[in-house]
């Protein structure tokens, strides 16, 4: 089996509050964004958008604080991001706010959308 080809050059789209998020586009057809997994970036899912390319445009982006995106603005700190720890909480991993977490992936996917 062949090495994949390499990756097109990543492109750039500001966010509303100003934050760069870093996106590759390859393929035709109608449009597919792919939502890497919380520890990886686009490049991780980019086989699987060449295997889609050929029927789709397919945009990889990579989330805030990773790959080659910004980070969270300044304005976010942990007490943004983190919920107060429960009694049931292990220690081991500090609890995030799911909610949180998740109304910014919905406005940066708003502002992806707007590409297609």
């Amino acid at each position: 089996m062949s090495a994949p080809p390499k990756p097109p050059k990543p492109q750039v789209l500001r966010t509303d509050d100003g934050v760069e998020l870093s996106y590759y586009t390859i393929g035709s057809g109608p449009g597919v964004i792919i939502v890497p997994g919380a520890m990886s970036s686009a490049l991780n899912q980019y086989e699987l958008a060449l295997s889609l390319s050929t029927s789709y445009t397919v945009h990889l982006f990579s989330r805030r604080s990773r790959g080659l995106s910004g980070p969270y603005p300044s304005s976010v700190t942990e007490t943004h991001t983190l919920r107060p720890p429960r009694p049931t909480d292990d220690n081991i991993d500090l609890p995030y706010d799911a909610q949180f977490c998740l109304d910014v992936l919905k406005t940066d996917l708003t502002d992806l959308f707007a590409l297609m």
